[in-house]
């Protein structure tokens, strides 16, 4: 009897009882159900959108007013085809906004309410009234993080004597989109190696670079290596590089439907499930790895 009462004593005191209403209403999401963009505020779930077409991860803006989300629509030019439209959602106001026709992997600015996406390798900037045209032969994206540029990945191209490697730059902005040149002002930021892999036996023709993501610090950043469109299905590389694009490392291996490498909230450990082999012979010898980052200065 007392052994079970100092056990019940030991519980209460390492995970106190918390009111589960008082918990529930500190909770604010977005999420997708039956293909409609869904919001969970104060403990209550609203329908947003009814068009069942809402894919992809909705993102919150920074002060947690705006919503952006990706609906496939028929196209408007290509008759059989699909297009992605770009569209935000106020929470405050219940407005919905077409921001473009056909864009994808949309982010918001770090420091306002701004979003860039990516229109077939044009990187786009739209501020709610029009959109502005940034880089051009971008494969993937990330804002800086005060918010002044960007991290961009430029995929390999298939050449002779075979295919070149993907390509990091970055790009600063200033508040005048409109002075900014589509081609060129950027800055070299990293070459990935021809062939990267764990072991001289395990490795893969860079020629894409994605995911691009920084730690919480911002002194490291994380992507996902990649080969071509079919061998991506098999194996994919999990790298990190340090801010100053000098320190690059091979993680593990990894594929690319099990699930995206992630940063913790508030340091740079980094969490991703290891593996090769294709998705339809079964998740077989994978594995949630934890890596923590060094600091740097």
């Amino acid at each position: 009897m007392k052994r079970a009462f100092l056990l019940t004593l030991i519980l209460a005191i390492l995970f106190p009882l918390a009111p589960s209403a008082a918990v529930e209403n500190q909770v604010k999401a977005a999420f997708i159900r039956g293909g409609n963009l869904w919001t969970l505020i104060d403990g209550q779930e609203t329908q947003l959108t009814d068009s069942g077409k809402v894919f992809a991860k909705p993102q919150w803006s920074t002060d947690g007013n705006w919503l952006v989300y990706q609906v496939e629509a028929p196209s408007e030019f290509h008759n059989g085809e699909k297009q992605s439209e770009v569209w935000t959602y106020n929470i405050k106001t219940d407005e919905k906004k077409k921001i473009f026709y056909n864009g994808y992997s949309p982010k918001w600015a770090p420091h306002k309410n701004v979003i860039a996406y990516n229109d077939n390798g044009i990187l786009d900037i739209s501020d709610f009234k029009r959109f502005y045209n940034i880089a051009t032969g971008v494969s993937d994206f990330t804002w800086l993080p005060d918010g002044i540029g960007f991290l961009l990945s430029s995929s390999g191209t298939l050449r002779p004597d075979g295919w070149s490697s993907a390509s990091l730059f970055t790009k600063k902005i200033g508040d005048n989109y409109e002075d900014i040149v589509l081609f060129g002002g950027v800055e070299p930021f990293f070459t990935l190696p021809r062939e990267i892999g764990t072991t001289d036996k395990n490795k893969l023709i860079a020629v894409y670079a994605k995911q691009l993501t920084y730690s919480p610090s911002g002194k490291w950043i994380s992507f996902v290596v990649s080969p071509t469109a079919s061998w991506s299905m098999d194996s994919n590389m999990v790298c990190v590089i340090d801010k100053e694009g000098k320190n690059f490392g091979v993680l593990d291996e990894m594929i690319l439907d099990v699930g995206e490498p992630k940063w913790a909230p508030s340091t740079d450990t980094i969490a991703y499930i290891a593996g090769g082999g294709r998705i339809v012979f079964g998740f077989k010898n994978k594995d949630l790895k934890v890596k923590e980052m060094p600091g740097l200065a």
